[in-house]
């Protein structure tokens, strides 16, 4: 409700940002796709981000170029070998939220979308594309206790989603964030710092089968690095302090891909943090 009014109240300022949004986007500044656009728009308008829902993985890394103010080297998310993941959103979700289904918004957004299918047919759908198409929306949430794929229940939210480990560490920080579309999409993402930490992390774990997804992590993640040792060192020192509490295994795999970085990355990262 709240985020209808600001709607219903604002649209001399829309009128105005829509101007702003297209000289960014003259000046070089990266914009989502067309469909990006629309997806985020409606989750935006339905108050999804407002409810405290973030926006993790590629997409978060394009939004913080805009954040930092910084062109990124490369945009490593268009190059994954994985098409469907080049158009995938992780929309990772809080345990409170809003009183709203996520699910029937996406479905009802007249998009197209349609629920995949999980691998095992009795648990209930968390991910939806678009039909005939490589487009996705993935609902994620952290996973809490022992290891497990089977989706949690989000009730504020009316949908399931795949439970992620150390999710949580990315959740516990989020910052507000603008995409370059229409008259500016304003969306939740996990603090940089987390997101290098976390990509480096995750990155150790992942199969040899998923290595352009490992390499992806990496790329991505050495990129923000590079970006906040210029501009704003103490976030990496402050994800660090928070990472403690994720437990040994998640730091020694953090550890071990700091030395998959380039050498300068890598070398000043570990003097900022005294490894």
């Amino acid at each position: 409700e709240d985020e209808k009014a600001l709607w219903e109240s604002s649209a001399d300022d829309r009128e105005l940002r829509s101007r702003l949004v297209n000289m960014l986007i003259g000046g070089g500044m990266p914009a989502p796709s067309r469909d990006e656009g629309k997806i985020l728009t409606l989750l935006e308008r339905n108050g999804v981000f407002l409810a405290g829902a973030a926006l993790v993985g590629t997409v978060a890394f394009r939004a913080y170029a805009n954040m930092l103010g910084v062109a990124w080297s490369s945009d490593i998310g268009t190059q994954d070998v994985d098409i469907a993941a080049d158009n995938r959103y992780l929309l990772a979700l809080p345990r409170t939220g809003g009183d709203f289904s996520l699910r029937q918004l996406i479905l009802d957004s007249g998009l197209g979308f349609i629920a995949v299918p999980t691998l095992n047919r009795r648990h209930p759908s968390t991910s939806f594309r678009i039909r005939n198409r490589d487009f996705r929306v993935d609902v994620l949430a952290p996973m809490q206790g022992r290891e497990t794929s089977r989706p949690v229940r989000l009730d504020a939210f009316d949908t399931f989603a795949t439970p992620l480990r150390h999710l949580d560490f990315l959740l516990e920080e989020i910052q507000p964030a603008v995409l370059l579309y229409g008259h500016g999409i304003m969306i939740n993402v996990p603090a940089p710092g987390r997101f290098a930490i976390h990509k480096c992390a995750i990155s150790a774990k992942r199969p040899a089968a998923h290595a352009a997804k490992t390499q992806k992590d990496l790329l991505q993640a050495q990129q923000v690095f590079q970006a906040l040792l210029q501009l704003r060192p103490a976030d990496i020192t402050l994800a660090f302090d928070a990472a403690q509490r994720q437990g040994k295994s998640f730091l020694d795999r953090f550890d071990s891909s700091l030395d998959r970085l380039d050498v300068e990355t890598s070398s000043r990262v570990r003097n900022l943090l005294d490894l």
